[in-house]
């Protein structure tokens, strides 16, 4: 009975230690995001200049879990929270219109190799305006 006990005793001292990691992790994470600049987009996630879309999403999903205001008890959660949120929209956005602008010009470059038509499909080069 009284290794049963302590046993118990033991697995709810690890469950408070881990709780008391967690939460010592969620205040940080929120005293780093205050303290940067506010238009280091890319240090308030804590990604690169040259990430991709996805590693700067795996980032966002993470940072989300340690920040939402339900989640994270510190007075400047939400502060915080919308920062890093506001970060990851202007990143997004952009590798999202490069990725984008990227393809358009891949795709143009592939067409540029056909003839040119000029009119209505017609190929008429060899009229002189």
């Amino acid at each position: 009975e009284a290794s049963a006990q302590s046993s118990i005793s033991s697995k709810e001292a690890r469950k408070q230690k881990l709780e008391a990691e967690k939460m010592r992790e969620k205040q940080k994470s929120v005293d780093d995001i205050l303290t940067k600049s506010h238009t280091d987009y890319y240090g308030i996630l804590g990604v690169s200049p040259d990430s991709e879309l996805d590693e700067v999403v795996k980032k966002f999903k993470k940072l989300s879990k340690l920040l939402h205001p339900d989640k994270n008890p510190h007075p400047g959660a939400k502060e915080a929270f919308q920062i890093m949120k506001n970060a990851y929209t202007t990143i997004s956005k952009d590798l999202r219109f490069l990725r984008q602008h990227n393809f358009q010009s891949a795709r143009m470059r592939a067409n540029q190799t056909k003839p040119p038509q000029y009119g209505f499909g017609f190929n008429l080069k060899w009229l002189s305006l």
